[in-house]
């Protein structure tokens, strides 16, 4: 009964937010996941080409992070849960999604302030998903408030070295933690 209530609660609130998160990739987002370039001469000349619009494609994850005085700005991924379903990581791990659009509230709670697009595909050629990975790292899973949850918290500065981010807006207190330009 804890469960389902607390993922009632959670699909509510990322309902909630869904329709800000579609607006920010269309609006934000998109030049990374679609490409439009011209045509060479061969399509140009023999297949009426002008244009050639290349689909990276493939599905997005979403995550919205609750504002917090304590500021956390790392890339969190559930790693177990009560339930002992498949988790959050163990979809990753099998190739599920291709993007990850990763979020973080303003004060109030009411608006997304900062946001990263993450390239999965990056992140597990890298190996973040990986529990030899956070050894190398000294990174260690997490617990919270629900029994027996568990996550693994990825620096967001560590995705940024690697260039698994591909586009960004950050408010200035994530930016200056990852001493990368205020937008």
């Amino acid at each position: 009964m804890f469960t389902n209530t607390l993922f009632s609660k959670q699909m509510k609130f990322a309902k909630f937010h869904e329709i800000e998160i579609i607006d920010i990739l269309n609006k934000e987002c998109l030049m990374h996941i679609i490409k439009i370039e011209p045509s060479n001469l061969y399509q140009d000349l023999k297949e009426s080409t002008d244009l050639v619009i290349d689909v990276k494609g493939g599905k997005i994850a979403t995550r919205i992070r609750r504002y917090s005085e304590k500021h956390y700005r790392d890339f969190t991924i559930r790693t177990g849960v009560y339930s002992k379903v498949d988790t959050e990581i163990d979809k990753l791990r099998k190739g599920w999604c291709d993007w990850y659009f990763y979020a973080w509230l303003d004060r109030q709670n009411n608006k997304i302030s900062s946001y990263i697009l993450v390239d999965l595909k990056e992140v597990r050629y890298i190996g973040f998903f990986d529990k030899s990975y956070w050894i190398t790292k000294q990174w260690k899973e997490e617990h919270n408030k629900t029994p027996n949850n568990t996550f693994i918290p990825i620096p967001v500065k560590s995705l940024d070295n690697h260039n698994c981010i591909v586009k960004y807006r950050l408010d200035r207190y994530l930016a200056e933690k990852l001493n990368i330009y205020y937008i």
